[in-house]
Parts: structure tokens; C-alpha cells; sequence
């Protein structure tokens, strides 16, 4: 159990034992006061029956021993009324502080939550290479595609080999007709093709570039920024 919650129901460990407490006495005063009840009316039964055999005297007698057995009976039932509040509010009193430390707790584990899921994005991305992010969707075909994925290979080829000179497009991939409604990016305002790397500043106003555009060969590692806005934040 959580210490936070367990200090919550730590707070009602004492309840039971206070209740079954309150509950034996208000039982024990329930039956005193039935016999002080009952002894009272018994008397007053003999004092109506009786009332030619007692003088004076002896009626008053018997009156103030009614009068104290009912005067008993009362403060009885006072003290039940009392107490019967008192648990009242001992047990309302609980489970209000109970709705309360429960509504903070939750509270705090949904907060708890947020911050951790907060943490390890923030830690996916620092450790996520700015490649790697989700890059803009192409519509070109796939006969297209086909020819930038043999041309990509063909880059990563040379780059191991520390020749960095890139295969050029083949004639037939540059002169396909491009949608006019697809998607611009890179400072040389074409579409998405081959790989690309996206800049790490979320204003980029350009966002994605490709490889060649920006003379990489493979992917960067950490947080990458366009020419444009490393010199911005130089300025800065």
C-alpha cells in the first residue's frame, strides 16, 4: 500500500474501537434506564392503589422517590442523546476527512501520472534522433519510391566508405511530373523524397530538409537545427 494512502486509512484505525465504546455504554444506559422506568411506575401503581392505607407522610415519601426515579430516567436519556450525537458527528467527521485525504490522493496519482509520462517524453526525446521523428508523407508512386530507397542505399553505401560524393537521381525520377498539391519542404522548396531530417526548433518555419540539402549522410545524433535557426539562436 502506498504510504500516503496508508496514512489515509491509518486515520480510522480508531473508529471501531470508539464506536463499539459509545455503542456498550448507550446499550448499558438503555437498560438502566428501563428499570428506572419500570421501578417508577411500580411505585406509582402502589401509591394509587394503596392510597387510603399511607398518610400523609408516606405519600410524600413516595412521590419524592417517584419524582428522583424520573428525574434519573431523564438525565439517562439525556446522556443517550448525547452520546448518540456525539458518535453522530465522530463518524460524519470521518468520513468527511476520508472523502477529503481520498480526493487528495487520487489527486496526487493522477498528478503523479502526468509528471512521469511529462518525464519520459522528455527523456524519449533527447535520445531521439531528429530523423528518426515522424517524417512528412509523400504521395508520390511507388515506382518513384522504389528508385529513392535504391538511391538512399546507395548514399549510406558511400558514406560508410568514406566517399561522400551522392548518386544523382536517375533521369527518368526527375523528369516524373510532381501533384502540385503535394507538400513543399527544404530550402530547395521540393517535395518529400529519400531521407530527411527534421529541425529541432518547433517554429522552424521550413521543418523538414533533405539529406543532400543540407550536406548529411546519416542520421545526427541528439537535437539537430537548420542553418536558419542555429543562427537565430546564436543572436539570441
Amino acid at each position: 500500500m502506498a504510504p500516503n494512502l496508508k496514512k489515509v486509512f491509518e486515520k480510522l484505525d480508531d473508529l471501531p474501537a470508539a464506536v463499539h465504546k459509545t455503542s456498550n455504554e448507550l446499550r448499558e444506559l438503555d437498560t438502566k434506564a428501563e428499570n428506572t422506568m419500570r421501578t417508577a411506575k411500580i411505585k406509582l401503581n402502589d401509591l394509587l392503589n394503596s392510597h387510603a392505607k399511607h398518610n400523609k407522610e408516606q405519600h410524600l415519601k413516595i412521590y419524592k422517590e417517584i419524582h428522583e426515579l424520573l428525574k434519573s430516567a431523564e438525565r439517562m436519556h439525556s446522556r443517550k442523546i448525547h452520546l448518540a450525537e456525539k458518535q453522530y458527528d465522530m463518524i460524519d467527521g470521518k468520513i468527511n476527512n476520508l472523502d477529503r485525504d481520498w480526493a487528495e490522493f487520487l489527486d496526487m496519482q493522477r498528478q503523479t501520472a502526468i509528471d512521469e509520462k511529462n518525464r519520459l517524453y522528455e527523456a524519449a526525446a533527447e535520445l531521439e534522433p531528429s530523423s528518426l521523428k515522424r517524417k512528412p508523407a509523400s504521395s508520390r508512386k511507388e515506382k518513384k519510391n522504389e528508385d529513392y530507397k535504391a538511391i538512399r542505399m546507395a548514399n549510406i553505401s558511400a558514406a560508410q566508405h568514406k566517399s561522400f560524393e551522392l548518386v544523382p537521381l536517375p533521369q527518368h525520377v526527375v523528369d516524373m511530373p510532381i501533384d502540385p498539391n503535394e507538400p513543399r519542404y527544404c530550402t530547395c522548396n521540393q517535395v518529400s523524397f529519400g531521407e530527411m531530417v527534421g529541425c529541432d526548433n518547433k517554429n522552424c518555419k521550413v521543418e523538414w530538409f533533405h539529406f543532400q540539402c543540407v550536406g548529411l549522410t546519416e542520421p545526427p545524433t541528439g537535437k539537430w537545427f537548420c542553418e536558419a535557426c542555429s543562427q537565430a539562436r546564436k543572436k539570441k
